[in-house]
């Protein structure tokens, strides 16, 4: 019998994209993410990378048969999840998530794209993004998402800070949500939670009232744990081209 067209497909320089990350790649790109020296465009570039790992990992609960093969050639360069603005609507047709949630997707991908595709540099502090970070949109409940989310509409610790806090508060609310999709996804919550928030992040986190991100100065292994992984239960987060809609449709 004969191999299936997807197992043919020979590989490309696409797939050095899509291939799927380890635990200790996302972890790298944590410390990626809230390392101090970072540049705007990677601190832009990670946080998406960070959320859509966790995307698409729901995304996949909730299309358990499919074969890796036929996975790639869905998020590859030419299928129809090939992008994250594509992911996000499929995200929610299978209900994974609603408003806010889709939303605030949506403003990180804009921010994203900005960076990714502008002409010249800039930065986080920029009228134009933080007019984007203002309209990120409250959940309906008064709970830790709640407070982080208000963080970012106000800013006060800068549009960096607050597009970082912005990434890991929806990058928590997809783990939460796939911990209850999954029984094996609930036994690695706790790790993966506690491992999201204990990176050094900008001296003092904007959100250091309510637990705040590590307070060390340096990243790695060497990185400080602030948090208690019960704070993962609730969701708490701890210490803490062309364009189309603006941003281009990636």
């Amino acid at each position: 019998m004969g191999r299936s067209k997807s197992e043919k497909r020979k590989p490309s320089i696409h797939d050095l994209s899509r291939m799927r990350a380890t635990r200790d790649e996302i972890d790298a790109v944590i410390d990626a993410l809230v390392h101090k020296e970072a540049s705007p465009t990677v601190v832009a570039v990670l946080g998406v990378t960070l959320i859509d790992h966790y995307l698409e990992e729901m995304i996949r609960l909730r299309l358990p048969d499919m074969a890796d093969p036929l996975w790639t050639d869905l998020t590859g360069e030419k299928g129809p999840l090939a992008t994250f603005h594509q992911r996000i609507i499929m995200g929610k047709v299978l209900r994974i998530y609603k408003e806010p949630l889709e939303t605030n997707l949506h403003v990180v991908r804009v921010i994203r794209n900005q960076f990714a595709h502008a002409r010249r540099l800039f930065d986080f502090d920029d009228q134009f993004i933080r007019s984007k970070l203002a309209s990120v949109v409250l959940p309906a409940k008064t709970n830790a998402h709640y407070e982080h989310m208000r963080s970012v509409i106000q800013c006060s610790r800068g549009g960096r800070s607050a597009y970082i806090v912005l990434c890991v508060t929806i990058a928590s609310q997809l783990l939460a949500k796939r911990s209850l999709s999954s029984k094996a996804a609930k036994r690695n919550m706790k790790r993966r939670e506690k491992r999201l928030h204990t990176s050094s992040f900008l001296g003092m986190s904007p959100l250091g009232t309510i637990g705040g991100l590590a307070r060390s100065s340096t990243v790695g292994a060497g990185t400080r744990m602030l948090t208690n992984t019960d704070d993962a239960a609730t969701g708490a987060l701890p210490g803490t081209g062309r364009k189309n809609d603006d941003s281009g449709h990636t």
